[in-house]
């Protein structure tokens, strides 16, 4: 036990001291801070960029001055993005030619946008169309935008035509003005600060991604200095010393502290930044020994994984092609979080649960959605999940005695099964 401690107590200190893991402690939080203050300023940011040039081909009757003062409310407003209009005076017989001039000016980009209104537009048989130069989202707020205006035109033109008052139809459709609060499972005190619920909605996500980073992108770190210390023939030193199992107990023993720390200071530096901006977030303890657990056995489970492939590879390179599968697997859960927060107790959500290597991310995730998460099927999880860490262990452990002092070839699929039914 105590050259295990010694090789792991090195390792962590080779890796804390380097200014790259310095680095990348420091990335993940200057990432999310610098994305809230874009956040914050984009809005600010879009009220003073140019503003959109928009032509207006109108040929419904009496529309015209209801386009115009749509635009002229829009843009009035300062809430967004200027949009400046322009119209293209049209009858039936010179359409073409105009439409022509103007779509020609789209190509060009010196108009952004050219819109066609039909006659029959307030009747319902009419359409409007719309001429853009390309489908970026920039141009797809711009179409957005306009289309909404035309619409508010063309209804106060329907009120109109039926004697009907525009405003009155405004005040009928306005909306109820909603307070959303909060109330604390643990205190039970009450929260009506719109933020607080846009930071609740994210704990999920929070706590995913903090999962997928101790596990994962940290255990990288051990499949790269694997191959590293094999080429430079520094794991022939270590092994005269130590016995296989012992340098792969402390290599993970290592980088299991270095995640728990990386994960500490991340989740020190977010109550920090919620208190900073007035923000109580509901984690229960009960959440924290979740993951807790959830945490070592994911992380035991997919170390193995990855020592066994740096231990068979020569160079990175390798090791990326067979790592590319383990990858994609871990996508999965990253890439529909927001469906399984949805429907924690879903089909979907459920089959990925006993999915051993993906079962810390998506129980932490449920179980950050909902309260309602059976006892029994957490303790089914841990189950299939603390089932599958021994096995991981025996065969990882075999495959990195045997593959750590191979070099040259990498070896098929063949071999290594040979190696885990050697005793």
């Amino acid at each position: 036990m105590r050259r295990i401690l010694r090789i792991a107590w090195r390792e962590f200190l080779d890796t804390v001291q380097t200014k790259i893991f310095l680095l990348s402690l420091l990335m993940v939080p200057l990432i999310i801070g610098i994305g809230w203050y874009v956040s914050r300023n984009i809005v600010r940011e879009k009220k003073g960029a140019p503003a959109r040039k928009v032509a207006v081909t109108n040929l419904a009757e009496g529309l015209s001055d209801e386009i115009r003062l749509a635009f002229e409310k829009h843009n009035a407003s300062g809430n967004r993005r200027r949009v400046e209009m322009t119209e293209a005076a049209s009858d039936e017989g010179d359409l073409a030619a105009v439409a022509k001039k103007q779509k020609e000016l789209v190509r060009q980009g010196k108009l952004d946008l050219y819109v066609v209104l039909e006659k029959d537009i307030a009747t319902g048989r009419g359409k409007m169309l719309l001429y853009a130069r390309s489908a970026r989202l920039d141009d797809m707020e711009t179409l957005s935008t306009v289309e909404n205006l035309v619409e508010q035109a063309v209804t106060n033109l329907r009120c109109r035509l039926r004697n009907l008052s525009p405003e009155l139809l405004q005040e009928l459709r306005r909306r109820v003005p909603v307070e959303r609060v909060l109330v604390e499972a643990s205190s039970g005190k009450e929260r009506r600060d719109k933020a607080d619920f846009v930071a609740s909605s994210l704990v999920p996500f929070f706590f995913m991604f903090m999962m997928f980073m101790g596990i994962f992108s940290h255990n990288q770190h051990m499949m790269t200095s694997i191959i590293e210390e094999k080429n430079s023939r520094i794991i022939e030193v270590l092994l005269s010393a130590v016995s296989p199992f012992q340098l792969l107990a402390g290599k993970v023993l290592a980088l299991g502290g270095i995640g728990l720390t990386v994960m500490g200071i991340w989740t020190a530096a977010a109550v920090v930044a919620a208190r900073w901006r007035g923000l109580a977030l509901d984690v229960s303890p009960q959440m924290i020994a979740y993951f807790i657990v959830y945490y070592v056995m994911g992380f035991l489970l997919v170390t193995c994984i990855l020592a066994a492939i740096g231990s068979i590879c020569n160079t990175l390179k390798e090791a990326q092609s067979l790592l590319m599968p383990v990858s994609l697997l871990f996508v999965v859960p990253m890439v529909s979080w927001f469906s399984i927060a949805q429907d924690p107790q879903g089909l979907y959500a459920r089959v990925l649960s006993f999915i051993p290597p993906l079962t810390p991310m998506v129980m932490i995730l449920r179980l950050s959605s909902s309260r309602s998460i059976s006892v029994l099927e957490v303790l089914a999880s841990m189950l299939v999940l603390g089932a599958s860490v021994p096995a991981a262990i025996w065969a990882g452990a075999k495959i990195f005695r045997t593959g750590i002092l191979l070099y040259g070839k990498k070896p098929q699929v063949r071999e290594v099964v040979r190696w885990l039914r050697q005793s």
